[in-house]
């Protein structure tokens, strides 16, 4: 197979795990009819940055960076961005499957 490709989703969810693994507090941004990876940029500030995951592979960090932002921008806008933190997740019994 020549290409790899992950959805939405999929490339969120491993970011996240990814964060997480290297003890930043991450979460999945869901919009409708997509998601994102976020981080919290200090522990324990409650400000984030966010990667547009489907951009990797094809554009570089930044661009992947900032059109995350943007799209949570624009989605928090419409109160149509929903930020599901990983560590609330992990108190609340959701576990990736093993």
């Amino acid at each position: 197979m020549k290409y790899h490709n992950a959805n939405c989703i999929d490339g969120t969810v491993l970011f996240a795990s990814l964060l997480e693994s290297a003890s930043l507090h991450a979460g999945i941004v869901l919009v409708p009819g997509h998601a994102f990876v976020a981080w919290e940029k200090w522990r324990g500030s409650d400000e984030w940055d966010y990667l547009e995951t489907t951009m990797i592979g094809t554009h570089d960090f930044d661009a992947a960076n900032a059109a995350g932002r943007d799209r949570h921008k624009r989605w928090s806008a419409r109160s149509g961005a929903r930020l599901l933190k990983l560590n609330v997740l992990r108190s609340e019994g959701i576990w990736p499957m093993e």
